[in-house]
């Protein structure tokens, strides 16, 4: 059975700051430190960040594509593939993270669930990674926004 990341995050600003702060590629940029980013907002569309010292030289991009998306409420992204300068991760995924939006007192809750994790040693090590990758990630676009 595939692991599954699950957190949420209240943001104290409404719906639209943040579905857009999540699909602007200059917000992505700052938000998450990357180097590049390059979103077609759309169904089928991409979504792909890059990071390192250079747009020209990255260490590590995620390549993804939207596989639904509702205005200001929200984004599924599938097909996650990982780069990685240092060679490939040694397992395969099936991964698809779920960004949903919901209006909240004073501002919005941002879900997130992440699925497709496999469940063998291998992937313990980038399982624990992601979890603090998009616990850092989710504190960030917090951050940038308020």
């Amino acid at each position: 059975m595939a692991r599954i990341i699950q957190k949420e995050i209240f943001i104290n600003k409404g719906k639209g700051h943040v579905f857009q702060a999540l699909l602007t590629p200059t917000k992505i940029c700052k938000w998450w430190n990357a180097v590049s980013a390059i979103v077609v907002p759309k169904r089928n569309g991409i979504f792909t960040v890059a990071w390192g010292p250079s747009i020209d030289s990255p260490d590590y991009i995620i390549i993804s594509k939207i596989k639904e998306i509702v205005q200001n409420r929200l984004i599924v992204l599938t097909s996650i593939d990982y780069y990685y300068k240092l060679g490939d991760i040694p397992f395969h995924t099936n991964l698809e993270s779920r960004l949903t939006l919901k209006k909240s007192k004073n501002g919005t809750l941002l879900q997130l669930t992440s699925t497709g994790f496999p469940d063998d040693k291998i992937a313990d090590d980038f399982y624990k990674a992601s979890c603090e990758d998009w616990e850092d990630a989710l504190q960030s676009v917090k951050l940038f926004l308020e």
